[in-house]
């Protein structure tokens, strides 16, 4: 499994890749995914195939209306006690 990590602004943000991913999934690209939010530190955590690479997930953000927000916090291969959205996002 490979895990990324992203601030989504709103909840709907979250429902909406939620949705995004259930129909990739259906589709077969990949064939495991989980998606936590972590409500203290506000961040989304996604768990999904070792096949999805960062490319194929900013594709399937950049589906979302509000994308771009997403795509600014979106990071890999860190250890989830590194992950500070803030940083990556006012640093974009």
């Amino acid at each position: 499994m490979k895990t990324f990590f992203l601030h989504a602004e709103v909840e709907n943000d979250r429902e909406l890749l939620l949705s995004v991913l259930i129909e990739k999934f259906q589709n077969g690209l990949f064939k495991h995914f989980k998606i936590k939010y972590i409500a203290d530190d506000d961040y989304t955590r996604i768990d999904i195939s070792d096949n999805v690479t960062i490319e194929m997930m900013q594709c399937f953000i950049s589906e979302l209306p509000d994308g771009h927000r997403m795509l600014q916090t979106l990071a890999t291969d860190i250890d989830q006690s590194d992950y500070n959205w803030r940083n990556k996002y006012f640093a974009s």
